[in-house]
């Protein structure tokens, strides 16, 4: 899964496919209706690993780029 973010919308994608959509100024969320429950369990998991990853330091967003995806400090 990858999440790209711009300055409206973060978005999750699994294999090119939206899965889950987050307007950012709204906060509103919009989530594919055909997710399973191990999809959900599948976007937590991933979503709970990034946040890990950022809290720990390990990942940090690039800065000048608003459509960046989290990369690993070497």
């Amino acid at each position: 899964m990858k999440i790209r973010t711009d300055e409206d919308f973060a978005v999750l994608y699994r294999e090119g496919e939206p899965l889950v959509a987050l307007d950012l100024e709204s906060k509103f969320l919009e989530v594919d209706e055909n997710l399973t429950e191990e999809d959900y369990i599948e976007i937590i998991t991933t979503l709970m690993d990034l946040l890990h990853q950022y809290v720990a330091g390990d990942s940090l967003p690039l800065p000048e780029n608003p459509a960046s995806i989290p990369y690993m400090r070497q």
